[in-house]
């Protein structure tokens, strides 16, 4: 009889002990494994995820984690299919669209660019053709105003220059830019 107990007491002893050491499958998470899951998701350390104890909650942890990093990944490279690896619903769907958002702001970006060029390449022309025509006032087409300054600058300080007559300098609208201009007009 002493046997059979002691027998009945190792087993339920050496089935206490397998259960403690396997990792814990129940939808119950110890506080422990919470803290260990916000700290791994927070710093992004799928080591981390894999000290907790629950399975459950492990394996959210590194499908977050894993989510995360295909998000980065999907949002640098602007491919939508990067997205379509990510299991989590929710997660596929920010990365979906932040994928577009970066999508569309690349679309913006380039747009914006595109304007800047031809905004750049007409304030060109319209300074080759004040220059030629030599009039400071053709330069008021061009509408940014530091392009339009330029213009200006440019061409009063060469007829000034060309003329020796500092008083044009006085056209210019800048009084330290004037001064550089009539020293350069005397000379």
């Amino acid at each position: 009889m002493k046997n059979k107990l002691l027998a009945v007491c190792l087993l339920a002893l050496v089935t206490i002990i397998s259960a403690c050491s396997n990792k814990n499958s129940t939808n119950e998470a110890s506080p422990v494994d919470e803290k260990i899951y916000e700290d791994a998701v927070s710093t992004d350390n799928a080591e981390l995820c894999k000290t907790i104890e629950n399975q459950d909650l492990e394996n959210e942890c590194l499908g977050i984690i894993d989510g995360n990093k295909l998000t980065k990944q999907a949002v640098l490279e602007g491919k939508l299919e990067k997205c379509a690896e990510i299991k989590n619903s929710q997660l596929k769907e920010s990365c979906e669209i932040q994928v577009r958002a970066g999508l569309e702001n690349a679309n913006k970006d380039a747009e914006i660019e595109k304007q800047l060029e031809k905004e750049s390449l007409e304030a060109s022309d319209i300074k080759a053709e004040a220059i030629e025509a030599k009039d400071p006032d053709l330069c008021n087409k061009i509408p940014d105003e530091n392009r339009k300054y330029a213009c200006r600058y440019e061409i009063l300080v060469n007829q000034a220059i060309q003329s020796k007559d500092p008083s044009l300098c006085k056209k210019i609208g800048n009084k330290a830019q004037e001064e550089i201009c009539q020293q350069n007009s005397r000379t």
